[in-house]
């Protein structure tokens, strides 16, 4: 399939500019993303917010084609088209989520006929399990949760749905997986759920505004809550019990959620009414303010942590920080950048269309 690809190693090399639709949408112009940083790696189009990493390869679907690339040069591996392929369930073409999942042997992708299990060799159909309408799926050990509005597990070894229960989600069920089950958060009725892998519910909590993407950290579950991007709400919740060890008021967050590492909680918000964004790190044992930082006419979208620090996009780049919040570094892409991953040093990051490899070792430079 033809795609655009370019290797790049800027090393002193003179600015280039690239520039596509992003997948599934469409603009009335075809802005330009400026990629010409010492520390961009590879670019390729096309790009999805949701990446599956297994030993060198990454998994992404755009909606209409599923994708394998290699992680060192970005050239593709395989890639399937799926949209003229028939549905299960009505006479309707197949469509797929831009949300995969991995537990190293399979990928995991929830569609309009169910969640699919696929072949990381090829992208080929292993089975197909649950209902229509699955919109969210993770993997853990040798259970698979896919979420739409109700929650199932399937064995990911014999495809069978071992159990289904009613979560009530409206829109988007966000899952995040445990070592013995699940944590889903249903974003428009702003509760939490954490069920254990046979299926029995072990405690809800209301978070009473609208749910973001949770994150389960050791023995504690960290949910997030907004109004009408004007006010926040960080909680930490026991995973045992579900009781609140503490909740901290803060900024409003975007949707991207919050991400964990250094023993802190980082938040990216949405501007304020002066236009400021910020990315403010709590503490994970009291959810005492760490430190923040503010960037001028921006969110901070989509932080993501390693052990050298946390990254986060803004609508004009993406920084680097210490993870006592000193600025490593900063690229400027001149379009909104959206961290996806980061692993073995390299963030891939999404800016208008493009899915733009980072190499994040060091400081500035």
């Amino acid at each position: 399939m033809a795609s655009s690809f370019e290797r790049r190693k800027l090393l002193g090399a003179t600015g280039a500019t690239v520039g596509s639709l992003l997948a599934g949408c469409s603009f009335s112009s075809s802005p330009q993303a400026t990629l010409s940083h010492d520390r961009i790696i590879w670019y390729r189009s096309p790009v999805s917010y949701d990446i599956a990493i297994v030993d060198e390869a990454l998994y992404f679907s755009t909606g209409t084609d599923l994708y394998s690339i290699e992680t060192e040069t970005g050239e593709e591996i395989w890639s399937r088209h799926v949209e003229d392929e028939p549905n299960l369930h009505s006479d309707e073409t197949t469509c797929l989520r831009e949300v995969v999942a991995s537990d190293g042997e399979r990928l995991y992708v929830p569609s309009c006929d169910g969640v699919r299990a696929l072949s990381l060799k090829d992208g080929s159909d292993l089975w197909t399990a649950g209902s229509a309408g699955m919109s969210s799926v993770v993997a853990t050990g040798s259970h698979v949760y896919a979420g739409g509005s109700d929650l199932i597990s399937v064995s990911a070894s014999s495809e069978t749905e071992e159990w289904q229960t009613a979560i009530g989600a409206r829109e988007e069920l966000f899952l995040a997986p445990t070592d013995d089950g699940v944590v889903a958060c249903n974003e428009a009725a702003g509760v939490v759920h954490c069920m254990d892998a046979d299926g029995t519910s072990r405690w809800q909590h209301d978070l009473e505004w609208e749910g973001r993407p949770p994150v389960v950290a050791a023995d504690t579950v960290y949910a997030a809550t907004g109004r009408d991007q004007e006010i926040g709400r960080l909680v930490a919740l026991d995973r045992s019990t579900g009781s609140v060890n503490w909740t901290a008021e803060t900024p409003a967050i975007s949707p991207s959620g919050i991400t964990t590492g250094d023993e802190q909680v980082y938040v990216g918000t949405y501007p304020d009414e002066n236009d400021d964004g910020r990315l403010v790190a709590y503490d994970q044992d009291s959810g005492e303010m760490r430190w923040d930082y503010t960037v001028r006419d921006s969110d901070f979208a989509s932080p993501l942590a390693d052990a050298s620090g946390v990254y986060a996009g803004t609508d004009d780049g993406v920084y680097a920080f210490s993870h006592d919040g000193t600025e490593r570094w900063y690229v400027e892409t001149e379009y909104p950048t959206s961290c996806i991953l980061v692993s073995d040093g390299q963030l891939y990051a999404g800016v208008m269309g493009e899915l733009v490899a980072i190499d994040v070792t060091g400081d500035d430079r």
